[in-house]
């Protein structure tokens, strides 16, 4: 990676969380949940929820295949028929 690209991720970085920072103390919201819902209502609300629950249920999946593959044996195989379960 070059340090161009990692100067534009650095000030990128910074530049959402001066705005959080900002959005928060002008709405009194404590949480980022509270500041979406204040400043784009409910809809990037359930938006927001939907993305959440779906990056949690994606990232246990992972943990759960690298665990499975870590112990040994047929780790893909117990968690595609957990998967299928759900």
């Amino acid at each position: 990676m070059c340090d161009c690209c990692l100067l534009r991720q650095a000030a990128l970085t910074y530049f959402t969380l001066a705005v959080l920072v900002h959005g928060s103390a002008q709405t009194g919201a404590a949480t980022y949940s509270q500041l979406v819902q204040v400043t784009c209502g409910p809809v990037a609300t359930k938006v927001l929820q939907l993305s959440v629950l779906s990056f949690c249920f994606g990232f246990s999946v992972v943990y759960l295949v690298s665990i499975s593959d870590v112990i040994g044996g047929r780790g893909c195989c117990c968690v595609l028929t957990l998967l299928l379960l759900l």
